[in-house]
């Protein structure tokens, strides 16, 4: 196997910044591991094999493959930086996406709703979770402290139904980081 240049290039700059290397092979069973070795230096080489992957000349199979096994290691390390709550991923920066503002305004909805139905209050719809979840990303604290923008959005849903009246994003920002993020703070709600 034969790296293009830029891409050689670029991984030798990664190792003389100190970054670690892996490699993702995706191949048919039939084909020989040994031989398609890379022409770089690998810390760590995964060699992903399927039949399903013989007849496939679109490679559709492969990047399928492929695409899981990277989406199985990303969930993994978001794991371990303990960037979940409950079962689901609230670590998103929507600011640029529209798609990913909606999936984090989906993400305020549920677990202010959840939590919403613990404290018997109003449940929150999907434009009212968008609009808390903008109302964050223009007011999210500027002091360099990073708390996720649908954790914040939640902590302002739920203790403006608590208290009765408005929290600062400020406030939220406090006692998500009192609570140790939003998992801490949703199991100690009640």
């Amino acid at each position: 196997m034969c790296f293009h240049s830029s891409h050689k290039d670029f991984l030798e700059r990664c190792r003389k910044a100190g970054s670690k290397l892996g490699l993702v092979l995706v191949t048919a069973e039939a084909d020989k591991a040994e031989e398609r070795n890379p022409d770089v230096d690998v810390d760590v080489l995964v060699h992903l094999r399927s039949p399903a992957f013989v007849a496939d000349p679109l490679l559709v199979r492969r990047n399928v493959g492929l695409k899981m096994l990277l989406n199985a290691h990303s969930t993994c390390v978001m794991a371990r930086l303990g960037r979940l709550t409950g079962n689901t991923m609230t670590s998103v920066r929507p600011a640029a996406n529209l798609k990913l503002v909606d999936r984090a305004a989906d993400l305020v909805r549920m677990h202010a709703n959840d939590g919403l139905s613990r404290l018997g209050g109003r449940e929150v719809g999907h434009a009212q979770a968008r609009a808390v979840l903008l109302h964050v990303l223009v007011g999210a604290p500027a002091d360099g402290h990073v708390v996720g923008e649908v954790g914040l959005s939640v902590v302002l849903v739920l203790e403006a139904s608590r208290r009765r009246g408005a929290v600062s994003v400020e406030e939220a920002a406090r006692i998500l980081t009192e609570r140790e993020g939003l998992e801490g703070y949703l199991r100690d709600l009640l």
